[in-house]
């Protein structure tokens, strides 16, 4: 027997009607026990809460790219290409608030006053992500434009691979963090939200640049601006929570830091007039890259003593 592994957006590009299907509101959560279904407590966040604010995510990321594939067919052009780049920024401004009223057991302690990452907010005001705010390691909030770094350098590499490798090598370690879902589920969906508003932010800027070409009609372009948003946003979401729960989400999540990561890196390279703080961004969120290659080539040493996994990092289940 083989056996095929999909990913989800595999699933949105073939079923392109699973992004519009209805996903459960808050109080249509249930507590499902061996006996009966009973109403989910009043003020306890349930878990699944997370599952709902993830395929919120995903469906996004299927309607940025059911329209990126029928454009690739027939490109917009005019009045259509047009209608097409006010679809797609709003879709923007909808992962921009896709977690803006998440429970709080869901919320990042960084984020702004408008339920957004510093970054985020900043970037939609064409300002840049100068603003962005993370948390340093003893839980202190670290603003970039007060102190110039995001928390890092040698000491913080050190310190972070030692926890990664007692979390991994260490039977006895702590799992508290670990073993917190809420925590685990931040990183899977603040992380997801990043990649997913790139997506939408390189298409968009595409379009804008096709029609430039097409009409010859300035347009105002901020992209430079915005991947500086990503990388801060990026950057603020990976220290703002425990490594041990970064590392429990996997490869997964690895695979989405290192595609923004590549992607921003290999920009700022080619732009002669990349501002420095985003070159800074861009090296600190390489930085981090590294740690989480770490946690990646863990899994990978347990998928081979286990018999085998397949690209992704997910065990193969079984060979023809």
């Amino acid at each position: 027997m083989r056996t095929y592994h999909f990913k989800i957006t595999h699933i949105f590009r073939l079923f392109p009607e699973v992004a519009t299907i209805r996903r459960a509101d808050p109080e249509d959560r249930t507590v499902i026990t061996a006996t009966a279904i009973l109403p989910q407590p009043a003020g306890k966040t349930a878990i699944v809460s997370g599952l709902n604010y993830i395929t919120r995510i995903f469906a996004l990321l299927g309607e940025i790219l059911v329209r990126i594939r029928v454009d690739k067919r027939s490109p917009p052009q005019g009045p259509f290409a047009t209608a097409r780049l006010e679809e797609v920024r709003s879709l923007h401004a909808r992962i921009l608030g896709a977690l803006a009223h998440a429970p709080a057991p869901l919320r990042l302690k960084s984020l702004g006053p408008n339920g957004q990452l510093g970054g985020a907010g900043v970037a939609q005001a064409g300002v840049g992500a100068v603003g962005a705010s993370s948390v340093g390691p003893a839980g202190s909030p670290v603003h970039p434009q007060t102190t110039g770094e995001w928390p890092g350098g040698a000491g913080f590499r050190q310190a972070t691979f030692a926890e990664v490798r007692e979390f991994f090598d260490n039977p006895k370690a702590s799992r508290a963090n670990a073993m917190n879902a809420f925590l685990v589920m931040q990183a899977n969906l603040y992380v997801t939200q990043q990649l997913v508003r790139f997506v939408i932010e390189q298409y968009r800027d595409e379009l804008m640049l096709s029609m430039h070409a097409a009409t010859g009609e300035e347009i105002e372009i901020t992209s430079q601006e915005d991947r500086e948003a990503v990388a801060s946003d990026l950057l603020n979401v990976l220290h703002s929570i425990p490594i041990q729960s970064i590392a429990v989400n996997g490869p997964s999540l690895v695979h989405k830091v290192r595609f923004v990561a590549s992607t921003l890196l290999d920009t700022v390279r080619k732009a002669e007039t990349a501002p420095v703080s985003a070159a800074r961004a861009h090296a600190y969120l390489w930085d981090f890259l590294s740690i989480l290659s770490e946690i990646e080539r863990n899994y990978l040493l347990d998928d081979d003593a286990d018999g085998g996994s397949n690209g992704d990092g997910v065990p193969l289940l079984g060979n023809a």
